[in-house]
């Protein structure tokens, strides 16, 4: 059967004890229940009136904000009424008789004078759940112990969409910020379709990240490298409206623009950020292998004077977990220099075919779980990879790459081979890029 664990989407997570509550789910701690507001005379919800029911969520929903606790709703809560940027969700799905007796104890502690509802019930709130969990790209678990881990993870590195100045300490300090619930259903939806008509219309997958490996065939250091797309599938800007395809991605970039002014420092009365390249990644059930340890800023005919004129910003279009190829980071590896062009299908230099030296034992890593429209932003000499995908299903993924505009200089001599090396004089700023007109 399903249930939902909610938790504040940034902050502090925790857990708290209530001796009237004695029904622990996760080694003896108790989680906060939806029953908060439940008027004590109507135990039974179906009783309530519909002031009763929005008295009740508003409730429930201050709990979770101003608290920062867990909390357990146990069939039908009012998803819709959760912004994904003050309160995260995932569904946790248990086998029938496990969840049958938590509801057995809950009805005998919790909710005198109301007995348990028909078997039937909780199959139909599953099935509605199931719904819920696809419709609003919320990640589906089995087991508390994992969705708790991944609701404390990403409270922990998580800051809220509004508060500019600490997305922008939290790249500095650690490299990397999550942002819930950063662009809509709505934009989430465009997305796929994007990807859907690149893939139906047979558009030839991109592959400016695959590098030459220079050195003899014969060498004894080199190792052979797969195809890039054996292990993503790659649409490079998809931004640029195809006529064989007919859609874009640049009105879910114009949206996303007035944030990332904000954390680049760009005055819009002046000027706007500028969209240096945008990609599809699609991660699908024959990808198999992982994307090796890399920096992104390796691969980009940009310079980098240190500071933070240059973010990148991915997004998945699926919940993600490390089993369908989320992506892992390395804690503070943005201070490193900037290493060589790593050959991401093995993990070597792509000059020499030699291993990479980096090492990620001096790092802590994380593996960040999220759901559909989180947004992962990150400081380009991060060093961080992607899982292999080991599920059934697809992993889509939008990853854009942002500048300042008059802070950032072409350096084509760093890299001659990226598709827009061609575009840009060495020392010269990027300068204005073309958003084309509003009503895209």
């Amino acid at each position: 059967m399903a249930l939902i664990l909610a938790a504040p989407a940034t902050g502090k997570t925790t857990f708290v004890r209530n001796n009237n509550q004695n029904n622990a789910f996760l080694d003896g701690d108790d989680i906060i229940f939806n029953d908060i507001g439940i008027p004590p005379e109507r135990p039974d919800p179906a009783d309530w009136t519909e002031d009763e029911r929005r008295t009740h969520m508003k409730t429930f929903l201050s709990k979770i904000r101003h608290t920062g606790k867990i909390c357990l709703a146990f069939s039908n809560v009012a998803i819709d009424s959760f912004h994904p940027g003050e309160i995260r969700t995932v569904v946790v799905e248990l086998p029938d008789d496990v969840y049958e007796g938590r509801v057995a104890a809950r009805h005998r502690t919790l909710r005198a004078g109301c007995g348990p509802r028909p078997r039937e019930y909780y199959a139909s709130q599953r099935c509605y759940l199931r719904e819920l969990a696809k419709a609003h790209g919320l990640g589906v678990f089995s087991s508390f112990d994992r969705a708790v881990a991944v609701l404390r993870m990403g409270a922990r590195w998580s800051v809220p969409a509004d508060d500019v100045g600490r997305v922008r300490a939290a790249i500095a300090d650690d490299g990397f910020v999550v942002v819930p619930g950063l662009i809509s259903r709505g934009s989430v939806a465009e997305l796929a379709t994007v990807n859907a008509a690149l893939i139906a219309s047979d558009a030839v997958l991109s592959k400016h990240l695959v590098p030459s490996v220079k050195c003899p065939p014969s060498s004894p250091e080199a190792i052979v490298s797969p195809d890039l797309k054996e292990t993503i599938h790659q649409y490079l800007n998809p931004h640029l409206k195809r006529a064989s395809v007919g859609v874009t991605t640049l009105p879910i970039a114009r949206r996303l623009l007035p944030f990332i002014n904000g954390i680049l420092g760009v005055n819009p009365s002046e000027d706007q950020a500028y969209l240096f390249n945008d990609t599809l990644l699609t991660k699908t059930s024959d990808h198999i292998d992982c994307l090796h340890w890399h920096q992104d800023f390796s691969f980009w005919p940009l310079h980098l004077d240190g500071s933070a004129h240059v973010i990148v910003l991915w997004i998945p279009l699926v919940p993600v977990n490390k089993e369908s190829g989320a992506i892992s980071v390395a804690i503070g590896s943005h201070c490193e220099q900037t290493g060589p062009i790593i050959n991401l299908s093995n993990g070597t230099d792509a000059e020499t075919g030699i291993p990479g030296q980096f090492d990620e034992s001096r790092f802590r890593t994380v593996c960040l779980e999220l759901n559909a429209g989180d947004g992962i932003i990150f400081h380009p000499n991060l060093f961080h990879m992607s899982h292999p995908n080991v599920t059934e299903k697809s992993r889509p993924a939008w990853s854009s790459v942002w500048a300042h505009p008059t802070e950032t200089k072409w350096d084509t001599s760093r890299v001659r081979t990226h598709p827009r090396s061609k575009e840009g004089i060495n020392g010269n700023v990027l300068g204005k890029f073309d958003w084309g007109p509003d009503e895209l």
